[in-house]
């Protein structure tokens, strides 16, 4: 029902759902590297059982292994996919050491099927704001619904990954400020133009996610992708490998 509303109310930007089409031929693979080792992240962590842990970079389809084993404990997958995520390690420390106010319980609510993917962000967001998530906003916890939410075979109401890519690429896409996004002009030393950063906001609500939620479900089935393809192609290639759709996201996301 939610996929059927939000096509019948959203209406897609032609030029930039053709140009989302024509990035699903880069072939990006939905079981891609993340930014962390995960021994070396995880070494250290309150909670955190690295042995279950791999020496190198994880992949998607690792981090999804280890939530769906029920002999991993959840600090550990948490861990993961926050490796995955490329968390800064300047905050880690200090958000596992937090896992007893709050966030860990929650954690284990999603693992278990508990919580859908409104009421996991509701809760997370509650947390962020009590002082409780530490280095933890949107693009970070929604990683974590994202990984630890049950799959169990079905694609319905999948959560996904609301980080800043997309982020600005559902806005582009709905040519609207669907997911609300905090921007800051910076002026580099030597440069005639000043580069723009993006982080999703903490302004967004539940409601917004669940939203953000339904329309990348709608995308997800215009072209016939499962949720992890979608999300793969939506946050694409970044670096020195930039694919097209982060080119053309990184050119015409909105100031």
């Amino acid at each position: 029902m939610k996929a059927e509303r939000t096509t019948q109310s959203e209406l897609w930007q032609p030029e930039a759902l053709a140009a989302f089409k024509d990035s699903l031929t880069d072939g990006l693979h939905p079981d891609d590297t993340g930014g962390k080792k995960g021994q070396s992240f995880g070494n250290g962590l309150q909670g955190v059982s690295v042995k279950h842990l791999p020496s190198g970079q994880i992949k998607r389809s690792q981090v999804f292994a280890l939530a769906a084993n029920p002999s991993i404990n959840t600090a550990t997958v948490c861990a993961a996919a926050m490796a995955w995520g490329g968390m800064n390690q300047r905050f880690s420390e200090k958000f596992f050491s937090l896992a007893g106010d709050g966030w860990l319980k929650v954690a284990e609510r999603i693992r278990a099927g508990l919580l859908d993917r409104k009421a996991a962000y509701a809760a997370l967001a509650n947390l962020r704001r009590d002082g409780k998530l530490y280095g933890t906003g949107p693009a970070y916890f929604t990683k974590l619904i994202y990984f630890l939410t049950p799959r169990a075979g079905g694609e319905g109401d999948q959560p996904y990954i609301m980080d800043q890519w997309a982020g600005c690429s559902i806005n582009l896409l709905l040519s609207r400020e669907l997911v609300k996004m905090n921007v800051t002009r910076i002026w580099a030393m030597g440069k005639p133009k000043p580069v723009f950063s993006y982080q999703v906001a903490e302004a967004n609500t539940c409601e917004d996610y669940e939203e953000f939620c339904a329309a990348t479900d709608v995308l997800r089935l215009e072209f016939g992708l499962t949720p992890d393809q979608v999300d793969r192609a939506m946050i694409a290639n970044g670096g020195r490998n930039r694919s097209s759709w982060r080119h053309y996201v990184i050119k015409n996301r909105r100031i």
